[in-house]
Order: C-alpha cells, then structure tokens, then sequence
C-alpha cells in the first residue's frame, strides 16, 4: 500500500513538475531559426514559441516588425499555424508596412489547450546583406483562456531574432 501512494506521488510529481507545465520559470515568447548563417536572396523559417505559460491557451493576437530593406515578407503562406493549435484553429494572417498582424483561435468544443510549445511558423525573404532584427511589438501581445479572458502576461519575457545577412 506504501509503495503504490509513493508510486503515485512520484507520478504526480513528474507529471507537474518534469513537463514544465507548473515549473515556475518567467512566461516566454520568442522567435528562432535553427541556422545562424544566413545569405542574401535566400527565404528562412521563422517559429514563434511560447513557454511556461502557466494557463493554456485558447486565443492569441501579436504583431511581429521588421525592416523591409533586408527582409520581405508575403502574407500569402500556408500552414503557418504551430502545433499547440488544433487542427481546426483559425488563423488571420496580414502583413502591412513591415508589421505582421497575427490573431489565431481555437473553435468552441476544442479541447486543445497547451501553455507551451510552437505557435506559428513564418517564412521571410532575406533581400540584401546587413543586420536587422525582426522582433514583436512588445505591447501588442495578447493571449486568452477558453473563456475569453485575457491571460495576464506583465511578466512575460519576449525574445525577438536578430539576423545578420551575407
């Protein structure tokens, strides 16, 4: 009898603590690319994450700058939507004056909800050398629960992506 309450605390221990789920660390959103080299000419994926969200996530709207004379971005792109979403997740991408707007919600019955993990991919066109830095407007983050309530994030930390072209 011992052995199977320690069994399942231990379970439960793994379970809230190992999967990062309940791990105490700050909120994150940040963007990566797995290269660090990058050339002129040449199109990249970019993946926004988040972490440690402490809810999950149902709903989220962000705007992501960049500076048109290194970079191109088309808002014509296809599966775009991250992992943490549904397969029947809406998304609305649009792109005007070097600012991506993104909004993407679940559908309601989904039972989908993960407070970490990929959000969207995005491919951008490097245009010329240089160093530039695609990064989020800071105050136009936004994520919501399951039932619409804005998920207070006034500790988030946000990590944008710098890039140097050849």
């Amino acid at each position: 009898m011992n052995k199977s309450i320690i069994s399942i605390s231990l379970l439960f221990l793994l379970l809230f603590t190992g999967c990062g789920l309940f791990s105490g660390g700050t909120p994150t959103v940040s963007m990566s690319n797995l290269d660090s080299t990058f050339v002129s000419g040449e199109t990249i994926g970019i993946t926004v994450n988040v972490e440690d969200m402490k809810r999950s996530i149902f709903a989220m709207s962000l705007r992501i700058i960049y500076d048109s004379e290194y970079v191109g971005f088309d808002d014509n792109q296809s599966d775009w939507i991250g992992s943490i979403w549904s397969d029947g997740a809406i998304g609305i991408l649009k792109d005007e004056n070097s600012t991506v707007y993104i909004s993407i919600t679940e559908i309601a019955g989904s039972n989908v909800f993960k407070p970490y993990g990929t959000v969207l991919s995005l491919d951008f066109t490097l245009k010329q050398s240089g160093s530039t830095q695609i990064d989020f407007i800071d105050d136009q983050i936004f994520f919501y629960d399951k039932n619409g309530t804005e998920i207070n994030l006034s500790d988030i930390n946000v990590e944008g992506l710098s890039i140097t072209i050849q």
